[in-house]
């Protein structure tokens, strides 16, 4: 019984070394925090320098360097984490904007180490509006002094992007000044921003106002004759790009002589029923833009026959 009683005790005592040898042994963690974040050129920006793992810290020091001539770094503030076992003593704004670095440096004054994660510092800094990229946040010299010594770290390092170019827009459909005889049409373009990537994207039609769409769409109700199309996109540091067309709108007049009858009439009959992709398609014949030519596309016809367009 005394032998069963000593090996169990044994066991726990193990076991407790062992749950103190994992938390001894856990990896010390400090990362720029976001890893990564996009800006829009002359913008400020932060970012938190985080630790995480550490056990009975007293004492920690960093810098971070970085691209001068994309940007500086303005202020550093200290964080919660060594503040939360009491007072500290240290230098929050270590700057230097020729070499490019920003630094900071706390002991604990009184108090009790801290244990856990949390924030080290936040750096505060503005971009140049002249140029774009993207541009490293690199520790160097960071020191983390624990009640057991200097401790080892992992670094991770963090990533700017700067974006001063707006999406760039080509409209497809419908075309610079092209001629359509359906009452709607088809409104197929891309947008694309390499940098920080769309984020919006709307239409505006003969000026009445944005519509926002998520891509290619169809443009109804059209009233004969001129109209203007703008599509916007907007990037995700809310730079905008453009593009417009002009195109006319001529219900009815699949043969384009600018008038509407019986020659129309006979090009709808040719194809009446039949669907996109069929061997006779007529995409002119589809007056509603439904990818169908049927009776709906008759009644339209019907509404504007004997029109003259010149």
């Amino acid at each position: 019984m005394r032998v069963s009683i000593i090996l169990l005790a044994f066991l726990c005592i193990s076991m407790i070394f062992a749950v103190s040898r994992v938390d001894a042994d856990a990896t010390v963690v400090v990362k720029v925090v976001p890893a990564s974040q996009t800006v829009r050129g002359g913008e400020n920006f932060s970012v938190n320098v985080t630790i995480e793992n550490v056990t009975n810290m007293d004492a920690d020091q960093a810098r971070l360097f970085f691209d001068p001539s994309a940007m500086n770094a303005t202020e550093g503030i200290e964080g919660e984490f060594l503040q939360s076992g009491g007072s500290t003593v240290g230098f929050p704004s270590i700057i230097n904007n020729i070499e490019g670095f920003a630094g900071f440096a706390f002991m604990l004054l009184e108090g009790t180490p801290v244990t856990g994660s949390g924030v080290l510092a936040t750096m505060n800094f503005n971009t140049s509006d002249d140029i774009e990229g993207a541009f490293n946040l690199n520790f160097a010299d960071v020191m983390i002094g624990t009640t057991a010594g200097y401790v080892p770290v992992d670094t991770y390092n963090g990533t700017i992007s700067i974006d001063n170019t707006p999406p760039i827009i080509s409209i497809q459909s419908p075309k610079e000044g092209g001629n359509y005889s359906s009452v709607s049409v088809r409104l197929n373009f891309t947008a694309e921003d390499l940098r920080s990537g769309v984020n919006e994207t709307a239409y505006n039609l003969d000026g009445t106002g944005n519509i926002t769409i998520a891509g290619n769409t169809t443009v109804r109700g059209l009233a004969p004759y001129d109209h203007s199309i703008i599509v916007y996109a907007w990037d995700k540091v809310d730079e905008f790009g453009y593009c417009e067309v002009q195109f006319t709108v001529h219900p009815g007049d699949i043969s384009d002589d600018l008038k509407v009858n019986i020659v129309d009439l006979a090009y709808l009959a040719d194809v009446f029923l039949s669907q996109s992709g069929d061997p006779d398609w007529n995409e002119n014949a589809d007056l509603n833009c439904d990818d169908t030519v049927n009776v709906h596309d008759l009644v339209i016809m019907a509404n504007y026959f004997f029109t003259s367009y010149s």
